[in-house]
């Protein structure tokens, strides 16, 4: 402990710092004398440290030295290996005894260590897998999206638009009458936000499972960026686009009826998804002369902020691709694309921003790749997410193209803990596709998806789900601070054939997998689903 002393009284001073002191490490003199049962002190938990396949509903009990001790939410710290998990704590009774009610339920197939302010750690113990539970029909139907929200509930949308919730507990299908878009994302409680065309109006789409619903036409008729947990949204409106007044950030409120301009900016080529914060505030990062820049604008200033990382030696000022998002609290983390100083790597490195200390680069890469191994592979960083308790995940693809002409994109997810560590790379999905001929009218044609990847509404964690096309079980692969976990859920039948198919989960891992199933060379059978718990 650094202290400093003004020079106006040395004995004031002197005094204030043996005060200090006292405070700090404690004192038995008389008249100022501390209780040994002021400091809290935790004697024994449930689950006992190093219990494992904990219930994820698991409420964690307290046995504290004495009754006259109080605990607080603040005292105790429950965490993930990364993440400090939420939750309330209340006494037994007058007893000795306190109960941890975590906030929602424990995060599957993770190690959760309990410490105590003063004490340390008092308790680790792990919680268990996530498991395939059973399996529900949903007869004649084509599913198309699937959502959940924080709470645990998830819901899905079939081609005809029809909107089913699945019951916790009892894993029933019960039908909403409600509008949802295609590829609705999931806010609040039953609510979502989603986008659609009509007339050549692009709209933002917002309801809920009860069936409110409204729409509001985005600037410019540009796609939907972030979204927040009260459900307000971001619009970039890039040079390409509008009139010079209308380029920028656009705002709309989660109880608006119309956008606003909150940032104005000209920016061109931007691939970043721009993002809100929970008091409003929007961002956006982008490269400027190969340096990644970062705008931030709160609520009421136009003008706003820029931001610049500093690139150390191991790297050239030549980004591309850079992401960035930020959790309701404003924290957030950047991810880019750029050469190593000797120009022999392509590397992806990340900056770590705080709204009291700015952006600051973190000192690990997060993936490398050789400059010419591949010329026909290429690495990108496609997007940031950043969870509530601010770690954040790292979406990277690599492309690849085949002597036969088809195409191979890998997606691999690096995690970045709110310690800003560094974790293992690891593949998620694959998808593959054959581009058109060269003079070919049209388009690309869609992709063959051997793999989608979704991300946890709140703890930014990112499941992948990979199939190959043979009798292999699809196998689901996440990740979590303590590591990357595959586990098989879903198998084929040799009598079938699969079409389209969807995976949905909450923070805690539960949520379901559902395939689209056809009689072999006949007739659709409906979509099968498969609950995970």
């Amino acid at each position: 402990m650094v202290v400093k002393m003004s020079r106006q009284s040395d004995g004031v001073s002197w005094r204030w710092l043996l005060g200090s002191l006292l405070v700090v490490f404690g004192c038995s003199c008389s008249g100022g004398s501390s209780s040994p049962d002021a400091r809290i002190t935790i004697v024994a938990t449930t689950p006992v440290s190093g219990a494992t396949d904990v219930e994820p509903n698991t409420v964690l009990g307290l046995s504290l030295a004495s009754p006259a001790q109080t605990l607080t939410a603040a005292d105790l710290i429950v965490t993930d290996g990364s993440n400090r998990l939420p939750g309330t704590v209340a006494r037994v009774g007058s007893s000795a005894q306190w109960n941890w009610t975590p906030a929602g339920e424990l995060p599957r197939n993770t190690t959760i260590t309990v410490a105590l302010a003063g004490q340390g750690i008092v308790a680790v113990f792990t919680v268990r897998d996530t498991l395939v539970s059973v399996s529900v029909e949903l007869p004649l139907e084509e599913i198309d999206t699937a959502l959940s929200w924080r709470n645990g509930r998830s819901a899905l949308r079939t081609r005809n638009g029809r909107v089913f919730e699945l019951l916790q507990g009892s894993f029933e299908l019960v039908e909403r009458f409600c509008t949802m878009p295609r590829g609705a994302r999931a806010i609040g409680d039953g609510r979502f936000v989603g986008e659609e065309d009509e007339a050549g109006v692009h709209y933002i789409v917002r309801g809920d499972l009860t069936g409110n619903y409204d729409r509001v036409p985005t600037p410019s008729g540009r796609l939907l960026g972030d979204v927040n947990a009260a459900g307000d949204v971001v619009v970039l409106v890039q040079a390409f686009a509008g009139t010079p007044a209308e380029h920028g950030l656009w705002r709309l409120r989660h109880d608006g009826v119309a956008f606003e301009l909150v940032g104005p900016l000209s920016l061109l080529g931007v691939g970043d998804r721009p993002s809100i914060e929970a008091d409003g505030t929007v961002s956006i990062a982008w490269s400027d002369n190969g340096l990644p820049r970062l705008a931030r604008f709160a609520p009421g200033d136009l003008a706003g902020q820029r931001y610049e990382t500093g690139l150390d030696g191991a790297i050239q000022p030549m980004a591309f691709e850079v992401q960035y998002d930020a959790s309701d609290d404003g924290r957030g983390v950047m991810a880019f694309l750029a050469r190593s100083a000797d120009q022999t790597r392509w590397v992806v490195r990340a900056a770590r921003f705080d709204p009291a200390s700015g952006l600051q680069l973190l000192p690990q890469e997060l993936r490398s790749r050789l400059i010419g191994l591949a010329p026909t592979t290429t690495l990108q960083v496609a997007d940031v997410t950043v969870g509530d308790q601010g770690s954040a995940a790292v979406l990277m693809t690599l492309a690849s193209t085949s002597m036969e002409g088809l195409r191979t994109i890998r997606s691999e997810v690096v995690r970045v803990e709110v310690d800003d560590s560094i974790g293992t790379p690891f593949e998620v999905a694959e998808t593959s596709y054959v581009p058109w001929p060269q003079g070919q009218p049209g388009g690309p044609p869609p992709l063959v998806s051997f793999g989608q990847v979704r991300t946890s509404p709140g703890r930014a964690e990112v499941w992948g789900m990979t199939r190959l096309p043979s009798s292999s079980p699809m196998t689901l692969k996440l990740s979590r601070p303590n590591g990357t976990h595959s586990t098989p859920v879903y198998s084929f039948a040799s009598n079938r054939n699969y079409g389209d198919w969807a995976f949905t989960f909450d923070d805690s891992g539960r949520g379901f997998y559902a395939v689209v199933e056809w009689e072999l060379l006949g007739p659709l059978i409906g979509t099968r689903i498969v609950v995970l718990e």
